[in-house]
């Protein structure tokens, strides 16, 4: 299992889109390629149905090419779609001499994205960042326990979520949605813009715009909260190595399934010199970065879905003879700061 994140700029970006059935990943997507800095990037469409509906759509916009990943939800299918897709990006840009800045894969509203990040980490390319992009409707308002189970996965994926239809929000509607986002992801802030255009640079340009500031800061706000959705804290006192702590990740991993949407955190363990970023989507983990000493809380954040905690606690002491202490986020006494940096995943270090 391993957990690592790249920053450089001079590697292209892999963004995964995501985002529930009807949420606007198309029309944000269709938007940016009508801009002049999105000429350096390549587009991936796949949809669930045999027919590709919004792949249609977005050709039909300035002659644009798309790339097809196969009929069927990428994360459900078997073979090569995926690569097939991104060799015949880079070969039609390699033909008419242009370079790739980034690659854009919308997927469909029913896809499972700790399963795209997996796909995506068997690609022969490694170097590209991934960068994961999860669209909100704000027009939903706040959200009801009915939820699919995918739907909080993409948003507790997202290093950015982007709330869309603001046009039909009033200022009520709009705080409710951002408050629905913070239930699923308190790691990242939701960008609430109303110009269709800057929510369109701000999602993949990587264009400063307005004041969204990136999170420096973990805060579990019980007001937040959602009823499926566990966001707790583990700690260790004291930390033990990074083996014992990665067999507890392991074994946590096993437990939850795919009712495990997040983990980030800070950790340094006992013996080592440096702390390290964990970071995973889903189960997928990557490499752990070296971070430079500071004083930041150590800690990891996990985001669950349907998940008891007691059991979980129980599971947790009996699989590891040094297990953290797991305080549930929702619960006044266990709100936390606890210094986290953003950054994009290598996939050259994905499983």
């Amino acid at each position: 299992m391993n957990l690592s994140a790249s920053t450089s700029q001079h590697v292209p970006e892999f963004v995964i889109l995501t985002g529930a059935l009807g949420s606007g990943k198309t029309t944000l997507l269709k938007t940016f390629i009508q801009l002049a800095e999105s000429n350096e990037t390549g587009v991936i469409v796949n949809d669930a149905g045999d027919i590709n509906v919004d792949a249609e759509i977005l050709e039909s916009v300035n002659g644009r090419a798309v790339s097809r990943a196969a009929s069927g939800c990428i994360c459900c299918s078997v073979g090569e779609d995926l690569q097939d897709a991104v060799d015949n990006l880079l070969e039609a840009h390699e033909r008419t001499r242009t370079r790739v800045k980034r690659i854009i894969l919308e997927t469909s509203g029913l896809a499972d994205p700790g399963a795209v990040v997996r796909a995506a980490g068997r690609l022969r390319q490694e170097s590209f960042n991934l960068r994961i992009v999860a669209t909100l409707d704000g027009s939903r308002g706040k959200w009801s326990d009915d939820f699919l189970p995918h739907e909080p996965a993409q948003l507790a994926a997202a290093h950015g979520i982007i709330v869309t239809k603001t046009d039909l929000c009033d200022e009520e509607t709009l705080a409710e949605a951002r408050l629905s986002a913070l239930s699923f992801n308190p790691l990242v802030s939701p960008l609430i813009l109303a110009d269709s255009v800057s929510r369109a640079r701000a999602a993949f340009s990587n264009v400063q715009v307005g004041k969204a500031p990136p999170v420096s800061a973990f805060h579990a706000a019980p007001a937040a909260a959602h009823p499926r959705i566990n966001i707790l804290v583990a700690r260790w006192a004291p930390t033990p190595d990074w083996p014992e702590i990665e067999e507890w990740l392991e074994n946590i991993a096993g437990f939850c399934g795919d009712r495990m949407l997040r983990v980030k955190g800070v950790i340094a363990p006992n013996g080592e010199s440096n702390r390290l970023l964990v970071n995973a989507v889903g189960r997928s983990f990557a490499r752990p970065q070296i971070l430079p000493a500071g004083n930041s809380e150590e800690g990891l954040i996990l985001i669950l879905r349907d998940v008891d905690g007691d059991e979980l606690d129980r599971f947790s002491h009996a699989v590891s003879c040094s297990p953290p202490t797991l305080t549930f986020a929702r619960k006044k006494e266990a709100k936390v700061a606890t210094s986290l940096r953003s950054g994009a995943i290598s996939l050259a270090e994905l499983p």
